[in-house]
């Protein structure tokens, strides 16, 4: 009897201490999965404007997914030359495709999004741009089969999970225009729900973010999202059915009537290059046209009468892959569907960029088009691109290159996190300086003509982060003479 009651001792204890085991594990998950960055921003949106931190956003951003030439897959390592020229055109925000694990078609490396954001997403946070985090889901999947509606919902949630905590993190975008391709009216039906039961996860899992669905200019989804979805953020509109301030004024205003009080963001508008009549390219044209269609969206922006939270362009780079061969910039005679936008009314997504396709691995070399300075023009008419001018032929015999030297921020400081810092430099030459320019991380930020040669940097927000700071000082016989110092944010 005694050894029954010893085992029923031990199993007692054994059972209290499992019991106690699982509690702790269980509360550490908690801990750990609903650990907060302090980094990360709150993104809020309220009376038809968006707010990081408090603060007005006004989105102005382009749509970004460098696909190389002759591939049908993005190219990961694009974003480290790419993302610093976006930032350079005044935008604050990156559009994507799709940043987590995908399968559509069967055709799409499912990885191949997640390698592009993990390249994508610290570049960005060092060149102080959002990004609005996209998981496209699948028109192709069965939305009343709930095996395949379990393995998107997990995608989807793997992603968010990823994003939340990231400061360059805005805004989720569950979807691409899919209600126009699902079958039938239960499909529909059934996505919009998911999409509301999604939109529910999120403000449980990451209430710091919004989430937004991209609509076709058909407004496919939209009463559907109405009904089922009317958790969601921010209803996203992707409209090449416009030209003037009056014609997207009228698109925006049924938007509010259908949907009232709901924040819009123009999510796709503008123009390719390519002139189908004269078939051939017209850069002008359509750099006219980009500069007539953004500031037209900033007017109605500016004129506070619609809930318009910004615009985000399409696109930055030319994309071969998108009609015929992936290797060949092919012409044809326009998309089907309307392009107002389009300065010839034909839509040829080769030709959509305002910088041009490269190879894979290949976007350091990338051309920007004319329509990149247009929309520059717009966007940042008081900071134009900083352009490396080619050094001249040296002359003479003077191989002497100049001294220069960092004078403000000293190497190993410490420099605030989101402040402005000017740095500063001396330079100077047996026979003359041109100029200086300054980088941060071997990207060129400015450049300085004249004495005292000084340039502007607003810190990344990134505690603990290591910047190296570099000069160059060109003489008027191209010699170079360079300083460097590291500083540390805090």
């Amino acid at each position: 009897m005694n050894n029954y009651k010893n085992l029923y001792k031990i199993t007692k204890y054994s059972f209290n201490l499992l019991l106690i085991s699982v509690l702790f594990i269980g509360t550490c998950f908690v801990v750990f999965t609903n650990h907060s960055n302090a980094n990360a921003n709150s993104v809020t949106v309220s009376n038809g404007k968006l707010f990081v931190n408090g603060q007005e956003f006004e989105i102005k951003g382009m749509n970004y997914n460098p696909v190389p030439i002759g591939l049908t897959q993005i190219d990961p390592t694009a974003a480290t030359n790419d993302v610093p020229k976006i930032a350079q055109l005044g935008a604050n925000t990156i559009g994507t495709y799709n940043l987590g694990k995908f399968d559509w078609y069967q055709t799409i490396n499912i990885t191949a999004g997640e390698n592009f954001y993990n390249t994508l997403y610290p570049v960005a946070e060092a060149n102080n741009l959002k990004i609005i985090v996209a998981y496209f889901s699948n028109q192709t999947i069965d939305w009343t089969n709930a095996t395949q509606v379990a393995r998107a919902s997990a995608q989807y949630q793997e992603l968010v999970i990823k994003a939340k905590d990231k400061p360059s993190t805005l805004m989720y975008l569950i979807g691409n225009e899919i209600f126009g391709r699902l079958s039938d009216n239960n499909q529909k039906k059934a996505y919009a729900t998911w999409i509301g039961q999604m939109v529910n996860w999120t403000h449980t899992n990451d209430p710091n973010h919004p989430v937004t669905y991209a609509d076709d200019a058909l407004k496919n989804g939209l009463g559907w999202l109405s009904l089922y979805s009317s958790n969601l953020d921010i209803y996203s509109i992707n409209n090449y059915e416009w030209a003037t301030q009056s014609d997207l004024s009228n698109i925006l205003a049924a938007d509010s009537v259908a949907w009232p009080n709901k924040p819009i963001l123009l999510h796709e508008f503008g123009t390719d290059s390519l002139d189908v009549p004269k078939w051939a390219e017209d850069e002008s044209a359509q750099a006219a046209k980009v500069k007539d269609l953004v500031t037209n969206v900033q007017k109605v922006y500016d004129s506070n009468i619609f809930p318009l939270i910004g615009q985000v362009y399409f696109e930055y780079t030319d994309q071969w892959d998108k009609i015929g061969s992936p290797s060949l910039q092919d012409k044809d005679t326009g998309w089907p569907w309307l392009c107002t936008n389009c300065f010839d009314a034909k839509a040829n997504e080769d030709f959509w960029g305002i910088s041009r396709a490269v190879g894979a691995a290949n976007a350091n070399n990338r051309v920007l088009k004319s329509a990149y300075y247009a929309l520059q023009q717009v966007w940042a008419p008081q900071t134009p691109t900083p352009i490396p001018t080619p050094l001249p032929t040296p002359v003479g015999n003077d191989t002497t290159p100049p001294t220069v030297s960092i004078t403000n921020p000293l190497n190993a400081s410490l420099v605030t996190n989101k402040a402005s810092v000017s740095i500063s430099a001396n330079a100077s030459d047996n026979v003359g300086v041109i100029k200086v320019e300054f980088y941060i991380n071997n990207v060129l930020l400015c450049a300085d003509t004249s004495q005292p040669y000084t340039c502007i940097w607003k810190v990344p927000k990134r505690v603990g982060a290591q910047f190296t700071i570099l000069v160059k000082a060109y003489d008027t016989a191209g010699n170079v003479g360079t300083n460097t110092v590291s500083v540390i944010s805090k």
